[in-house]
């Protein structure tokens, strides 16, 4: 197959999301003899960039630090470039199908585009676009919605009158066809939009889509969105850069990390609270965290494990994609205290690779793989007592964490490998090529 990728952003400029998702799956279908070319914005560089492989044209807005337009020529500017690079690209490569993956900050003018093509469309999504996005994109919420300023209604009326509107659908889309006067029911800022019922928006049309988590898929449904076949293809990793032998029940077992960002959902003061309670009894544990996030949030981490005198170091300045694997291995638990729907992470799956243990919340996509006693440990969120019985219950019962660590080891060896994942991912895409 011909594929052609569309991104908001791909490494090595990830705009600090560390998200190397996708270009580890693009790698692994050419490997597989696919042709595939990246569509994706100019984050991180001055000027557009091109290559055989990837195409680095498009205009980001509001987004990792790109400043959000929203007065009407500036945003007709960015919606025609974006819209005719994809219509360039389109004619130029003659794709297959068109693997549409993350358009968070990208024109969702680009998806009328793609559906006047003609061309096959499948989706790929591992965040929450769908949901939080395209009820607030700026362009199409200014040509839809039904109440603006005196002004501003007075132009739009004037375009419309004048069949500006309709000349302009055909380089920069401002709904799904000319029939069509507004999307009220999406961009009316004053109504409720919680309750519209599922499958009630019809305009943007998801025939093919693969989901990165239940989760994810849920809170598309639950905002309207039509998703009549959803597929859900959880996250794979690169098994053996990260895997190591499980810890012995003999050796003694002290070390702790977390890794993440750090912010009040993150759930990391509920760790750093429970270890209060378990250095008391046991002050041969240890905890390394490691990430950045919100100053405040990270000072109070400090000042509470200094104040307690706690064997805690936050660590803000590790490499994350260079660094893991040795920080694995060095450690023994993997604590994963998300406490909000986080759509996915790798990070527990790689921890299991890497032999660990892991404790966690069960919050968010990665909530869907893990198993209360089975492969894993899950506590309350937000219940310190609750997280240091756990970790205590893991420091007597030396057997059972072997166990476990070793069921989940054999789990994401069996399942959730960079090359079992992508096979689900090829069958989709041949699926949607089919049309």
């Amino acid at each position: 197959m011909k594929i052609l990728i569309l991104v908001n952003i791909y490494p090595p400029h990830h705009a600090a999301t560390y998200d190397v998702r996708c270009e580890l799956v693009a790698t692994e279908l050419r490997k597989r003899g696919h042709g595939v070319h990246v569509l994706t914005s100019n984050h991180g560089l001055k000027t557009e960039q091109r290559d055989k492989e990837t195409s680095r044209r498009l205009h980001l807005n509001g987004v990792y630090g790109h400043p959000l337009k929203t007065q009407f020529m500036e945003m007709k500017e960015l919606e025609t470039h974006n819209n005719t690079i994809l219509r360039e690209t389109l004619t130029e490569y003659r794709p297959d199908v068109v693997y549409v993956w993350s358009l968070h900050g990208l024109s969702k003018s680009l998806i009328f585009t793609l559906h006047q093509s003609g061309l096959p469309l499948a989706y790929d999504v591992a965040d929450y676009w769908i949901t939080n996005d395209l009820s607030k994109d700026p362009w199409l919420d200014w040509w839809n919605r039904p109440k603006l300023s005196m002004a501003q209604s007075a132009m739009r009326t004037s375009l419309e009158m004048s069949k500006q509107r309709d000349k302009m659908d055909e380089v920069t889309p401002t709904r799904d066809n000319v029939m069509t006067k507004r999307l009220s029911h999406i961009y009316d800022a004053d109504s409720e939009r919680t309750a519209l019922q599922p499958g009630s928006i019809q305009t943007f049309r998801f025939k093919h889509i693969a989901f990165a988590s239940r989760v994810i898929c849920d809170s598309a449904i639950q905002t309207g969105y039509d998703i009549p076949s959803p597929t859900i293809i959880h996250p794979g990793i690169r098994f053996d850069r990260f895997f190591a032998p499980v810890r012995p029940p003999e050796v003694m077992a002290t070390k702790f990390m977390v890794v993440g960002r750090l912010h009040k959902e993150s759930g990391v003061m509920t760790v750093v609270e429970a270890f209060k309670e378990v250095f008391a009894t046991n002050p041969a544990v240890t905890l390394t965290i490691c990430g950045n996030g919100e100053s405040d949030y990270m000072a109070s981490l400090k000042s509470f494990a200094t104040r307690h005198k706690l064997p805690v170091v936050v660590d803000g300045s590790v490499d994350q994609a260079m660094e893991l694997p040795r920080l694995y291995k060095a450690h023994d638990f993997y604590i994963h205290s998300v406490e909000w729907a986080e759509p996915y992470s790798t990070i527990p799956l790689e921890a299991m690779a890497a032999g660990m243990m892991v404790l966690s919340t069960g919050y968010g996509g990665t909530g869907e793989l893990l198993q209360h006693g089975v492969n894993s440990l899950l506590y309350t969120a937000g219940d310190v007592l609750d997280l240091a019985q756990r970790i205590q219950y893991l420091q007597n019962e030396p057997a059972g964490r072997l166990q476990m660590a070793v069921t989940g080891q054999n789990e994401v060896k069996e399942h959730y490998t960079l090359e079992a994942v992508v096979n689900r991912m090829e069958e989709f895409l041949l699926k949607a090529a089919k049309g």
